[in-house]
């Protein structure tokens, strides 16, 4: 996903039921045309994996994994 002119916006999250849309939203609303997100989440056992998928359409890429943590799932957004 690297492209010029591009922004990506990476959320890590972990049981983000009750803030995940808001993240979402706030993302989605920015006006710039160009712009990719990515969430990592650490397999959540709340209803994150629902919210996830009624937002695909504006989520660029999911990865859901257990990881080390948000550090660890912030480097995931990066590599990929």
């Amino acid at each position: 996903m690297n492209r010029p002119n591009h922004f990506t916006v990476i959320i890590p999250c972990f049981n983000a039921e009750e803030t995940l849309q808001t993240a979402i939203d706030s993302v989605v609303s920015q006006t710039y045309s160009h712009k990719d997100l990515i969430i990592v989440d650490g397999k959540s056992t709340d209803g994150t994996a629902a919210i996830l998928k009624a937002n695909e359409a504006n989520i660029s890429l999911i990865i859901s994994e257990k990881d080390n943590g948000v550090y660890d799932a912030v480097n995931k957004g990066i590599k990929a």
